[in-house]
């Protein structure tokens, strides 16, 4: 066990002190910031007492409390419709649903991305597509985008990671020549900029998540934006109505298997409440993080993330990479060591990188190729054995004929007839991912908790450098 020593009752000559302050926490030295002098938490704050006492819920429970915050949303955000859904993943399925797209048919999405972008286009049987990203922004490109469009493809899924948009001007022109649907996944990027309009408000539609530790956060919930009626109508009908058409005479009918996406009028109230300081809490933000780019521009090995011009960050999180050349730790290391000295909440980012982390993709391939619902093919080999990482419920017993089966090495000379997804496959989001760490950034922080944040970081690289 490392051995811990209180420098403020130490009567240890000033060297000696010095070399132990320097010394990492992780090794037995002092942290910057203790368990006795934390930084500030970024735990949700739901103001229950505020959200009884106001006037939101005048009319009672039942009053139209969620059209109110649809219609504050849309209006926050410059659009004209907003739908106010359960979550982000809803959000998401809601988009696509709306686009009445056939089993099969192909959605590309960044490499880097949230799972529940991935899973919401698997829950319309279509078929997710990586583009890689851009190597300074880890972020989707339209050259990217270009590099895998078929015959197949029916949109596209902007998301707008890291808190910063996409470059979405090119990526709406390449759209426009293909005659493809662009969806904005601001998840991550509330209130983010593009050459002076609000993320989301930039292509058909835009989808948000209100879920822990996003920029408007009551722990669940999402929404859809959008300027076009019909779409909004069509969103609404798939996640509020089920997809029901009323017959004259009759009643409703059912045409298509809509889901119960509604979020509810408390939910709806509380994030009216929260409205009111969503503004002047991103703000507050884009000051702190500049305050610590001030501090970690001109640290050697440390690269700090690049935009697009004319984009301003929501930074809903910060994050850096480390170029690992003058260091003798590894990325691991180096994370640990900052979270011993008292900045916990920091972590690594490879869990989205969505071609490895979805792990049954290439079996669901697989079954969509054999129903016939794609012409895309996977070489598969009968001997030899996958790795089998299925979950042992029913609904996935349809892989497992697949999961016994190796998949070959593909021949990339034909791209368009064969589909494969493992680490290789889009590189550069893996590199960038691979050398990145990030931590949620708060509005509570204070500017000496952004300046004890920059001397952590400036400390543990400068004792792991050769």
């Amino acid at each position: 066990m490392a051995l811990k020593i209180n420098l403020r009752n130490s009567d240890l000559p000033r060297k000696e002190a010095k070399a132990l302050r320097d010394l990492l926490a992780i090794n037995g030295g002092e942290p910057i910031r203790s368990q006795k002098d934390p930084l500030a938490e970024n735990s949700s704050f739901v103001d229950i007492k505020g959200l009884l006492k106001s006037k939101v819920f005048k009319g009672g429970l039942n009053s139209n409390v969620r059209e109110r915050f649809e219609s504050a949303f849309a209006r926050m955000c410059g659009a004209k419709y907003a739908v106010a859904l359960a979550n982000g993943m809803g959000a998401i399925h809601s988009s696509l649903a709306a686009l009445e797209l056939n089993p099969g048919d192909e959605i590309i999405v960044g490499a880097i991305a949230s799972p529940s972008s991935i899973l919401a286009i698997i829950a319309q049987d279509c078929i997710p597509i990586f583009a890689d990203v851009d190597p300074k922004t880890g972020l989707i490109t339209s050259d990217e985008i270009e590099k895998v469009l078929t015959s197949r493809t029916k949109a596209v899924i902007a998301v707008h990671f890291w808190g910063f948009p996409c470059d979405m001007n090119p990526i709406i022109e390449l759209a426009k020549e293909y005659d493809l649907v662009v969806i904005e996944d601001c998840s991550n990027s509330l209130l983010a900029f593009y050459k002076g309009r609000t993320v989301g408000n930039l292509a058909h539609a835009g989808c948000f998540s209100f879920e822990t530790d996003k920029d408007l956060s009551i722990d669940i919930g999402g929404a859809v934006i959008t300027n076009t009626e019909e779409y909004a109508k069509m969103v609404r009908n798939f996640a509020y109505e089920f997809c029901s058409v009323e017959r004259g005479g009759f009643g409703k009918i059912y045409s298509y298997p809509g889901i119960d996406y509604r979020l509810s009028n408390m939910q709806s109230g509380l994030l009216l409440l929260e409205l009111e300081r969503l503004a002047e809490r991103i703000e507050r933000r884009r000051y702190l993080a500049q305050r610590l780019d001030e501090h970690l521009k001109r640290v050697k090995g440390l690269i700090l993330r690049e935009c697009y011009e004319g984009s301003k960050g929501s930074y809903e999180q910060y994050h850096f990479r480390i170029d690992k050349r003058p260091f003798h730790a590894s990325l691991d290391e180096i994370k640990r060591a900052i979270q011993a000295e008292g900045l916990k909440s920091i972590e690594s980012v490879y869990s989205y990188y969505m071609p490895e982390v979805i792990s049954f993709l290439n079996q669901y391939i697989a079954r969509l190729s054999e129903a016939g619902y794609t012409d895309r093919k996977l070489q598969l080999k009968e001997n030899g054995s996958f790795k089998k990482n299925l979950k042992h419920g029913v609904r996935w017993r349809i892989f497992e004929p697949y999961a016994r089966r190796t998949i070959a090495k593909l021949d990339y000379a034909d791209p368009d007839k064969f589909i494969y997804y493992g680490p290789e496959t889009s590189p550069k989001a893996r590199a960038y991912l691979e050398n990145t760490l990030r931590f949620v950034l708060t509005e509570r922080y204070s500017e000496r908790d952004i300046d004890d944040i920059a001397d952590i970081i400036k400390k543990v690289l400068d004792n792991y450098r050769k």
